[in-house]
């Protein structure tokens, strides 16, 4: 007898046994929801257990997304981003998106962009914030760009009340201020009024001898100048009218006339060129609804009017210094690489859709 016949009859003499269970895995012909690689799929039951996922042929290799994913935004408003890539058919420079946010975050999924392309760039909008420009570098893989916001850039505004009685146009001036405020933040300009400073300058012998033709510098020296602020000087009438306004080519000095105040969107068209925003009558994609017609009559700005305030060297929110560490950007009215269209709208503007 050899040793394992040996050592298999003496367990067998010893009673040893060990049971055995067994049982199926599932039933035959039952099936089961499954995934692979990410695509949904059946498992089918063949002899008692089931057999791998079968999925959709055109799913076996399914799409890569890549993602932009705006943070530090409002709850409860709509972002909207633009962006720069180049996909498997085309580059594109500047395609939106417009998103819903629930929280503080809020993202949109899209099919693989593969490659960086023109500005390379996002640039994200939203209510009482900044407008980002952040880099995009895509590639072959699953991409998220992922874009901070920063609160909304607050500046400061001094009125000189030179005529009219000064206790009704310190009531128009505040009114003023909290309806282009509200334009603003309906606009997601990403800028607001932060302090307000109305002086009484009727008693000025200057505001008798001042007009809408005398020079920047003698409204300065002779009835008063806040530096790195906004100033309106409220005087009888400029241009002729009790209810026009200008500006000193991009400068913070504007003249209203007094009249002019119990009309806020024109209080907020020239602080518009004090931000080098331009007349938009007859350039295509604009029209009288706009706030930078010339004239006023509603109190609506295009995204790309929003980038030109906060990007432009020359806007007064970089020469007061309130954005130092973002880039500048000289933007004409076409689009570039870089710039969005002055008239790129990315929410309707009154009889304007987005475009």
């Amino acid at each position: 007898m050899t040793t394992s016949r040996f050592v298999l009859a003496a367990l067998a003499l010893c009673g040893l046994s060990y049971p055995i269970e067994s049982w199926a895995a599932c039933l035959d012909g039952n099936v089961a929801s499954c995934s692979r690689n990410g695509c949904k799929g059946v498992s089918e039951c063949v002899g008692g257990r089931f057999l791998g996922c079968e999925v959709a042929q055109q799913c076996t290799n399914p799409p890569i997304m890549d993602r932009i994913r705006v943070d530090m935004v409002v709850p409860g408003t709509e972002v909207g981003v633009l962006y720069d890539g180049a996909n498997s058919l085309i580059s594109f420079n500047d395609r939106s998106q417009v998103m819903s946010a629930t929280s503080t975050s809020t993202s949109a999924s899209f099919q693989n962009i593969f490659a960086p392309a023109f500005g390379n760039s996002v640039i994200a909008f939203g209510e009482s914030r900044q407008p980002r420009l952040w880099p995009a570098n895509w590639t072959s893989s699953a991409n998220t760009v992922q874009v901070p916001l920063d609160n909304n850039l607050r500046f400061n505004v001094t009125f000189w009340i030179m005529t009219g009685n000064f206790a009704t146009q310190q009531t128009n001036a505040a009114a003023a201020v909290l309806a282009v405020n509200n334009a603003y933040k309906v606009e997601k300009a990403g800028v607001r009024i932060a302090f307000t400073t109305i002086m009484d300058a009727t008693s000025n012998p200057a505001s008798a001898t001042l007009t809408s033709t005398s020079p920047m510098q003698s409204f300065q020296s002779q009835i008063g100048f806040n530096p790195r602020e906004i100033n309106v000087y409220v005087l009888g009438t400029v241009i002729g009218s009790t209810s026009a306004g200008v500006n000193f080519d991009g400068t913070p000095v504007i003249l209203l006339g007094q009249n002019a105040l119990s009309f806020p969107q024109l209080l907020e068209h020239e602080i518009g060129h004090a931000f080098v925003l331009w007349h938009v009558a007859g350039l295509p994609g604009f029209n009288f609804e706009n706030v930078m017609w010339p004239t006023i009559s509603a109190h609506f700005l295009t995204e790309g009017q929003t980038f030109r305030m906060h990007f432009h060297p020359s806007s007064q929110l970089n020469v007061f210094s309130l954005r130092p560490t973002q880039r500048v950007l000289v933007c004409d009215e076409a689009m570039t690489d870089e710039c969005p269209a002055n008239n790129r709208r990315l929410w309707t503007d009154g009889s304007l859709p987005p475009n």
